[in-house]
C-alpha cells in the first residue's frame, strides 16, 4: 500500500507536463502528505498466525480463479491509468471525446487559452489516481487474500463500486455512451463482478475458518 500511496502523491507532479498548477490541488496534497509519513512511522504488522488451508478443495480452486480475476483487473486498471495520464498531458482528448462535443483542439483553444490545460489537469489526475488504485488491488490479489478474510471481500466491494457507479451514470447522464469508449469500462467490471462471486465462498462463506474451527 506504501508504494500505492508513493504514485498518488508523485501524480500530483503530473502538472509539469500540461503547464497547470492548482493550488487547491496542492494544499490537499501538502495536508495529506505529513499524515501518509507519520503511517509509515507505525509498527509492521505482524504475519498472520492462521494456520493455512491445506485442502485443494472447490472453494479454493474457486478463490484461485477469482484471485486471478482481480490480478488481471490490477494490471488492467494499472494499463489504463497510465494511458489516461499520458493522453492526459500530451493528446489531452481521444477521438471519441471530439466527436461527442463536435469540436476540435482548435476550436477550444480559440475559445480560451486556459481552457485545455484545464482539462489536462482533471484527466492526467484521474489516471493517476487510477493508477495507484491499480497498485493496491494488485497488492491485495497477490499477498493478501486469506481464506476467512471477510473483511477483505467487503473492502473491495466498497472500495470497488462506487467507482463503477460514478463511471456509468455520469457518461449516462451526460449522454456520452460510445460503446467504444466506455468498453474497458465494461470489462474491467465483468472482470470486477466475477472476482467477488469467486472470491465469496473463500473470503466470507467459510468464515468460520478463521476461527480455526
Amino acid at each position: 500500500m506504501t508504494i500505492s500511496c508513493v504514485v498518488g502523491f508523485g501524480s500530483f507532479f503530473l502538472y509539469l507536463g500540461y503547464g497547470y498548477f492548482d493550488p487547491l490541488h496542492a494544499l490537499i496534497a501538502a495536508i495529506m502528505l505529513p499524515l501518509f509519513l507519520i503511517s509509515l512511522r507505525a509498527p509492521v504488522n505482524e504475519l498472520s498466525r492462521r494456520q493455512p488451508n491445506l485442502i485443494n478443495d472447490r472453494t479454493w480452486m474457486l478463490a484461485q480463479w477469482g484471485q486471478l480475476m482481480f490480478v488481471i483487473l490490477g494490471f488492467a486498471l494499472a494499463i489504463g491509468g497510465l494511458t489516461i495520464s499520458f493522453v492526459g498531458i500530451t493528446h489531452i482528448f481521444v477521438p471519441t471525446d471530439l466527436a461527442y462535443m463536435n469540436t476540435t483542439h482548435a476550436t477550444l483553444e480559440h475559445v480560451n487559452d486556459k481552457l485545455l490545460p484545464l482539462i489536462a489537469h482533471d484527466r492526467a489526475g484521474f489516471g493517476g489516481a487510477l493508477f495507484s488504485n491499480a497498485l493496491a488491488i494488485l497488492a491485495i490479489a497477490l499477498w493478501g487474500l486469506n481464506q476467512g478474510e471477510c473483511w477483505l471481500w467487503w473492502t473491495l466491494l466498497g472500495g470497488g463500486l462506487p467507482g463503477f457507479v460514478a463511471v456509468f451514470s455520469v457518461h449516462l447522464m451526460i449522454g456520452y455512451s460510445s460503446f467504444w469508449h466506455l468498453l474497458p469500462a465494461y470489462f474491467a467490471f465483468v472482470i470486477y463482478v466475477m472476482g467477488l462471486i469467486l472470491l465469496y465462498p473463500y473470503l466470507v462463506k467459510n468464515n468460520h475458518f478463521s476461527s480455526g474451527t
